[in-house]
């Protein structure tokens, strides 16, 4: 009797594509008279520093059922960013190894879900003020590095002499790093925005 390495599932599709996670489908093949062990699924991340390198999302133990059964349909739940395009692969093993990666649906798509936007999740962090000329006030905060917050934007104010005036934009200055210098009483305040708010 012939055993070999699985083949490949087939029907991978993107169920639900949401800011924060990717709901996939697949459907089981044949394992080759070898029990399927596990499932992997992989996927490409257009954020990342290498854009094309396939990355580990998912692995999920094959029941036994599932590995008798070809047609069987099995779905998982892979964490996911705001504001990125994924592609995914899902990828059979056996004990005499992996199966090809399937990535399309039945009908010729590929298995890809570009995730919405969401609103930033935090507001910037150490805040303050730094003298600059005469008639300017520097505004000075970390870097958003948050990658499940993309910020298109800074959205920053502060009230003259704590008054509740706002100062006229003309007399702000600002910079995006954490370089805090000679401060002052003035109340400041500055958050991230993007086109789905904060």
């Amino acid at each position: 009797m012939y055993t070999g390495r699985p083949e490949p599932p087939r029907d991978v599709r993107v169920v639900t594509c949401e800011a924060d996670f990717v709901d996939l489908t697949w459907v089981t093949s044949d394992d080759n008279n070898s029990p399927i062990i596990e499932y992997i699924v992989y996927y490409t991340d257009s954020s990342a520093e290498d854009p094309d390198e396939l990355v580990v999302g998912l692995r999920m133990v094959a029941r036994r059922e599932e590995s008798s059964s070809p047609g069987t349909t099995i779905s998982g739940v892979v964490s996911a960013k705001p504001w990125v395009k994924y592609e995914y692969f899902v990828v059979a093993r056996n004990a005499l190894g992996m199966s090809e990666k399937a990535s399309q649906s039945d009908e010729g798509a590929a298995a890809v879900c570009e995730t919405p936007q969401a609103a930033p999740r935090r507001n910037p962090k150490d805040v303050c003020t730094r003298l600059g000329r005469p008639n300017q006030l520097v505004i000075v905060w970390e870097v958003c590095t948050d990658s499940h917050s993309p910020a298109e934007h800074i959205s920053w104010g502060a009230l003259q002499g704590g008054l509740g005036e706002p100062w006229p934009t003309h007399n702000f200055g600002w910079v995006g790093h954490n370089a805090c210098g000679p401060t002052n009483n003035w109340p400041v305040g500055c958050m991230f925005v993007n086109s789905q708010k904060n």
